[in-house]
């Protein structure tokens, strides 16, 4: 009987997507896309609590 410590095809192609989609990660979220996130969500907030004010009597 024989043994081998490589695992089976469909676990590689497995290993390789993920490893193709935290290098991806890596690229995508770097300073710039993180103050972009950051500067949206402040952005949302004040719009939210704007409405929040003129629609709050209702």
């Amino acid at each position: 009987m024989v043994h081998t410590c490589d695992p089976p095809n469909y676990e590689r192609k497995r290993s390789v997507f993920w490893k193709r989609v935290r290098g991806f990660g890596r690229n995508l979220v770097n300073r710039q896309t993180f103050m972009i996130a950051m500067r949206l969500i402040v952005l949302v907030e004040r719009i939210a609590k704007l409405l929040n004010r003129l629609f709050g009597d209702f």
